[in-house]
């Protein structure tokens, strides 16, 4: 029997989990998708490789770690910058 591989976590969820403290800590401060009144477990956020899509705008206000680190595939690589203005010179 061939053992399962475990695959790697994002960069943005090891950040996040180092500011956090750890899955244990990060889990404590998360509300379940189906009762907002629960906590997720340690067991669930080990078992993450990213931040499941629902989860991302609450891990980011935990732990700053940006919505773009966090899932570059859903948000991109941040948000675009205008240029700036530069002043028109009038001729005549």
């Amino acid at each position: 029997m061939r053992k399962k591989q475990k695959q790697r976590k994002s960069p943005g969820l090891v950040e996040a989990l180092e500011k956090a403290g750890g899955c244990g800590a990060l889990a404590g401060q998360i509300h379940s998708p189906r009762d907002k009144r629960k906590k997720l477990t340690r067991q669930a956020v080990e078992a993450w490789t990213e931040v499941p899509h629902h989860h991302v705008l609450e891990v980011e206000k935990i732990t700053g770690v940006t919505r773009y680190r966090l899932r570059p595939d859903l948000y991109g690589d941040g948000p675009i910058k205008p240029e700036p203005l530069t002043p028109r010179t009038q001729s005549g």
